[in-house]
């Protein structure tokens, strides 16, 4: 489902199924990695496993982080940008009128204007 839902709701609940999953019992982390290297190409795989495991708020007060998520809202990949979005919304509400699936152009604008507010704030929550 991550991997082929265009519907955001659906991801949603995929992303919440998997990270309920992966938790549950640590071989879930070996069969996550195969499977995601199935899927998606390697590095796209890597990127994917980490944002799975997630973010707190601590995490999105440093600034090198906080750019990351933000920078990947602009990924290729629909999963990566659903996620980061799904991590930086959960942790500061804030969803600038991004969508994920929206055309490029008007992700650009937007991640444009989130990413100078997180280099003047020094991350994403502060």
């Amino acid at each position: 489902c991550l991997a082929r839902t265009p519907h955001e709701d659906a991801m949603k609940s995929a992303i919440d199924g998997l990270r309920e999953w992966l938790a549950n019992d640590p071989e879930n982390r070996v069969v996550l990695k195969e499977e995601l290297v199935k899927l998606f190409p390697e590095e796209t795989s890597a990127i994917l496993y980490q944002l799975l495991w997630g973010y707190n708020v601590e995490d999105l007060k440093n600034l090198e982080t906080s750019l990351k998520l933000v920078d990947w809202l602009l990924h290729d990949d629909d999963c990566v940008r659903q996620l980061a979005f799904y991590h930086i919304e959960r942790i500061t509400g804030i969803k600038n009128n991004y969508h994920p699936l929206e055309a490029p152009g008007r992700r650009e604008a937007t991640v444009r204007r989130w990413r100078l507010q997180v280099e003047q704030d020094g991350g994403l929550v502060h």
